[in-house]
């Protein structure tokens, strides 16, 4: 009778061990598939953070080039030369300003796509993007509209 009862033990072992490699196959599989799933939806998520990207570098453009047009036809129409002095400092500071605010979107991007890739390799859901560029172009814009005022940069304020 023993040796059918070790027969059996071992049987009841071998069967377990099968049983339990086919359940490290299929969390395999379920694991490989989500994954893949995590990969593709990061790349969706990197998609729409470009677009993003794009919209507010391309918002940015239009509102630098409207702010440094009002800067030059403000200057034309009191009959001063824009192109030389503080006029043309102007300018300058205001194309800083404008690459500086370009800057920050894009690094923004960057920061965002990075902690979107690291929510997906911890195999945590992504959330859906905040849109980048209103806070980027508003802090923007105020820097910039403020040159209007004869306090360009803010700092009498």
């Amino acid at each position: 009778m023993s040796y059918i009862a070790a027969g059996l033990a071992i049987a009841g072992f071998a069967a377990d061990m099968w049983a339990a490699s086919e359940e490290d196959k299929a969390q395999a599989a379920s694991t490989k598939k989500t994954r893949r799933q995590l990969a593709e939806l990061f790349k969706t998520t990197k998609k729409q953070l470009g677009f993003q990207r794009d919209i507010e570098l391309r918002s940015l453009k239009r509102v630098g080039k409207a702010i440094k047009g009002k800067q030059r036809a403000g200057y034309a129409a009191a009959g001063v030369k824009v192109d030389t002095g503080t006029p043309l400092a102007i300018a300058m500071d205001t194309n800083a300003q404008i690459a500086m605010d370009r800057q920050v979107i894009k690094t923004r991007y960057d920061l965002e796509v990075d902690a979107a890739y690291k929510r997906s390799e911890a195999g945590m859901p992504q959330q859906m993007p905040r849109t980048l560029g209103p806070t980027a172009l508003r802090s923007g814009v105020t820097l910039l509209t403020s040159g209007e005022k004869s306090n360009y940069w803010g700092l009498l304020d």
